[in-house]
């Protein structure tokens, strides 16, 4: 990628930026700011969807901004010293402290259904009245929540005067079969119950219904999507390899004989519920 422009013409500081796949030189890319409770590659898979955002998009000479929690400041502030201008942090009140520190006493879905959606809550609504400001003095175009990926966790960030994406979001999984004992059956229970309910939360934290666009990565999180959703709905393949970090050295080992035993690599966290 690279800056075109011709002999007669002189690009503005706006125009002054990388031009990716399918955009005109002259494109004027959005003014984009991304939410997202977590942003870090420390946090788990999820949590680093947004540093990869906000890192392409700088990248492409974009004007974007972040606002995250600032329990990821030391991580993000030395990834991006460079752009920490651009940088937001959600303040850990006493009240997020407390309700973690009592959502480690509960079943891992269960918390995340209750207190854990409480402090997805709190910190967002606080991100909403520092998004309400940035969208003010940046005059942004767009802003994008990439994350929960789950697409039945509400969004309070609907009508802030410029259109809202979130996704790509994945989701609406249950255990396998064969993995079925890692969730207890009250948790199973509780579970059937939220997601059913799901609908009437969302119809009084509207985010995700009037969201401009919302990004799903199959067929399976577009139908756990709430009921009257207005904004348009796009498949996208969220999972992908960044080729600048991983590239593939070698042809991959041929088994010459088909009983040579197969070789397997578990890419992942070391969590229960990976089913290692």
């Amino acid at each position: 990628m690279h800056l075109t422009k011709t002999k007669q013409e002189t690009s503005t500081p706006t125009e002054q930026r990388a031009i990716g796949p399918g955009l005109h030189p002259r494109t004027p890319l959005p003014r984009v700011l991304i939410v997202a409770e977590n942003a870090s590659a420390r946090l788990g898979g999820e949590a680093v969807l947004p540093v990869h955002h906000f890192s392409q998009l700088l990248k492409l000479g974009a004007d974007v901004h972040l606002i995250t929690h600032a329990r990821n400041r030391a991580e993000i502030s030395t990834r991006f010293a460079h752009a920490i201008d651009r940088i937001q942090f959600v303040p850990d009140t006493r009240a997020l402290q407390v309700l973690h520190a009592l959502s480690l006493k509960l079943p891992r879905r269960i918390a995340e259904a209750t207190l854990g959606l409480a402090m997805r809550l709190l910190s967002q609504r606080e991100a909403r009245r520092m998004a309400r400001e940035t969208i003010v003095r940046h005059r942004i175009d767009v802003i994008h929540q990439p994350t929960p990926v789950s697409p039945k966790d509400p969004s309070i960030l609907g009508n802030l005067g410029v259109p809202l994406v979130i996704g790509p979001m994945n989701g609406g999984m249950t255990y396998a079969p064969g993995f079925s004992k890692l969730e207890t059956p009250l948790s199973r229970i509780f579970i059937a119950v939220a997601r059913a309910l799901s609908n009437l939360v969302h119809f009084a934290l509207n985010g995700k219904l009037r969201a401009a666009v919302l990004l799903v990565s199959n067929e399976r999180t577009k139908q756990a999507l709430p009921w009257r959703c207005q904004g348009k709905v796009i498949k996208l393949v969220e999972n992908g390899v960044d080729l600048e970090l991983f590239s593939s050295r070698a042809e991959p080992r041929r088994r010459s004989n088909p009983e040579d035993q197969m070789r397997l690599v578990f890419v992942g966290r070391l969590v229960d519920w990976k089913a290692l």
